[in-house]
């Protein structure tokens, strides 16, 4: 009942007020991740996601290994300061005692009632990450894409601030992009709403589909290859 009273205060036309989508405070983007979907022989499912935040981290490499030190301290928000992005800062974000930092990481494992794995994902592109994500998911549990096709589709993404208009990727469906502008929504090209990868169960004998992201350059996964568990 919640979900469908929240759907319809924005299904006809877009809010102005952007506290009417649950924008509370300013999410803190990353750069420089890494991400890998991993399930084992006993379908034990792992995702990690790695990051050193902004672009070289705070640009000194440690002498001992050559491994460049990521300022994921940056990530709290300071009370009279803005971000490197220009959000305003985030009050449950500041810096405190015994707290980390709010990343814009979005790991995800789905589960089973059976406590199967389902699905696998994480994904990267600062605050577009929970966005294009969420969008993968969509499209390969509920449409009935494939991991590839859910993956390759053109996405969306708005950010609320500092202006409530949605990006979308040249290669999205015309009719959504025409649907949004009937109901009044403002649309802006956005050329790389960042990548993800997947994974996810497709048959028996753990048996699981996964694929890279094309807008990778260098991609390090399967492209919409089938692998057994482990």
């Amino acid at each position: 009942m919640a979900q469908e009273v929240a759907a319809a205060k924005v299904a006809e036309k877009p809010r102005r007020n952007t506290a009417d989508y649950g924008y509370r405070a300013s999410s803190v983007d990353d750069h420089g991740s890494e991400h890998v979907c991993i399930v084992g022989p006993s379908v034990d499912a792992i995702v990690v996601v790695s990051s050193i935040n902004t672009a070289f981290g705070v640009m000194v490499a440690s002498r001992s290994t050559g491994i460049i030190l990521n300022n994921q301290m940056n990530d709290f928000s300071w009370p009279t300061t803005r971000d490197v992005h220009g959000f305003p800062p985030a009050k449950k974000n500041y810096i405190e005692g015994g707290k980390r930092p709010m990343p814009s990481l979005s790991p995800i494992i789905m589960v089973e009632s059976s406590g199967g794995v389902l699905f696998l994902g994480t994904a990267t592109g600062v605050a577009n990450t929970a966005s294009s994500l969420s969008q993968v998911l969509i499209r390969s549990l509920w449409i009935g894409h494939t991991v590839k096709q859910a993956i390759d589709a053109g996405r969306l993404h708005n950010q609320l601030i500092p202006e409530n208009v949605v990006k979308y990727e040249k290669t999205t469906d015309s009719d959504v992009l025409h649907g949004l502008t009937k109901k009044g929504h403002h649309l802006s090209l956005e050329d790389w709403q960042g990548d993800v990868i997947a994974l996810r169960y497709v048959g028996p004998g753990a048996l699981y589909r996964g694929s890279y992201d094309f807008r990778t350059t260098d991609p390090g996964g399967l492209d919409g290859g089938q692998v057994p568990a482990g």
